[in-house]
């Protein structure tokens, strides 16, 4: 008997720490799986980067969202306008380099122009470096559905040519507001362009724009650009030039143009994404009467 009570005691002795040992083991293992579920850290991983590329193109300068990393684009618009006696071709060809963060962007704008101009009064036909904007903004209301922010944009007169330059700065602070609704991302913006020189006119700006997703690489755009000039005939002497009817502007008291457009996206693995962005406009009023082009983004993610 007594040995059958000590092989008992024996056997639960070794039991009892071996099972204490396994349920430990257990609940360790538990504790190390992660409390939210892959799929849903992939989810929301890819809102995150799809967030980067909701941008507009006509008013990508003065849109609601920022560069998360590095944004660099270049591209080219064929014009064409033959209103007010004057037929316009040419070509607007551009280097946009931006960086940012969530609530900040900052960047540049070099433009490349060609013109080729029949009138009754005479011909021109030209090309050379259009003048350099810079411009900067930042956001500091951003919720899951509203986004304001507030910026800067600053032109120099760098221009090679006296087609193709202002001769004078340029500023144009602006109100930027982005809001969301489902997958679609609305955007607006107001402005005042104001040069240092009163040869110039000065201008409200404003801008609107509808962004949806199709699928994982499609975007689709849709946006309205336009302007209002305080004291247009103050621009007399200085000509039409090709940033006058690519910004998407013109020679009238109110340049309105409708810009569609798509964003095709390629993901490059970490390092970011490759966008092809064709994109036309229709002047709906004193802008060109149409424009046709293609860039070509990268940005990071």
């Amino acid at each position: 008997m007594k040995k059958q009570l000590l092989t008992c005691s024996a056997v639960l002795a070794l039991a009892l720490p071996s099972a204490a040992f396994a349920g430990a083991y257990g609940e360790r293992e538990e504790a190390t799986e992660s409390p939210v579920s892959p799929p849903a850290v992939q989810m929301r991983e890819e809102v995150q980067e799809s967030e980067a590329f909701y941008r507009s193109f006509a008013s990508f300068i003065t849109d609601a969202e920022t560069s998360r990393g590095v944004w660099a684009e270049v591209g080219s618009l064929y014009f064409n306008d033959d209103t007010r006696g004057i037929d316009i071709d040419g070509a607007h060809t551009f280097l946009h380099v931006s960086y940012g963060q969530e609530m900040w962007e900052a960047g540049l704008l070099l433009p490349y122009e060609y013109v080729k101009l029949d009138a009754g009064f005479g011909n021109f036909e030209g090309d050379g470096v259009g003048d350099l904007s810079l411009w900067g903004k930042i956001v500091p209301v951003r919720t899951d559905v509203f986004t304001l922010g507030i910026g800067m944009s600053a032109s120099f007169p760098s221009g090679d040519q006296q087609a193709f330059t202002s001769d004078e700065y340029g500023f144009n602070p602006f109100l930027t507001a982005g809001f969301v609704a489902g997958p679609v991302h609305l955007g607006t913006s107001v402005g005042y362009s104001r040069f240092t020189d009163s040869e110039r006119s000065d201008a409200f700006t404003y801008s609107a724009d509808v962004l949806a997703p199709i699928g994982d690489m499609v975007v689709l755009r849709a946006e309205l650009i336009g302007a209002h000039y305080a004291d247009l005939h103050q621009n007399e002497g200085h000509g039409v030039t090709s940033s006058d009817i690519t910004a998407f502007g013109g020679v009238g008291d109110d340049p309105v143009s409708v810009v569609p457009g798509v964003d095709i996206i390629f993901p490059i693995g970490d390092a970011g994404q490759l966008m092809l962005r064709p994109t036309g406009a229709i002047g709906i009023s004193d802008a060109a009467d149409w424009q046709l082009g293609l860039s070509i983004a990268f940005a990071q993610t």
